[in-house]
């Protein structure tokens, strides 16, 4: 899977998942942040797809994910192999 499609995959995960993915300029290379109690990933808009996979990743690792979304196995492997 190239990075844009893992990237895509991931994003697409995300939103099914309830995390809304907004694009700025953080003043690291991204992250978790809530707002009125609304969870968003914020992914610095230079990032390239490799990292904004990477942050992306990363993000829904840490989250409980309902495994009925899990369905791409490529991505359940991404998601194993992060630290929490």
């Amino acid at each position: 899977m190239s990075d844009k499609d893992l990237w895509k995959a991931l994003e697409d995960l995300s939103k099914k998942a309830g995390i809304r993915v907004v694009y700025g300029r953080p003043r690291s290379r991204g992250g978790v942040c809530s707002y009125r109690g609304r969870e968003f990933v914020v992914i610095h808009c230079d990032n390239d797809y490799a990292q904004r996979a990477e942050v992306l990743a990363d993000c829904l690792a840490e989250r409980e994910i309902d495994p009925a979304l899990l369905r791409d196995s490529e991505i359940v492997e991404v998601l194993a192999g992060r630290e929490v």
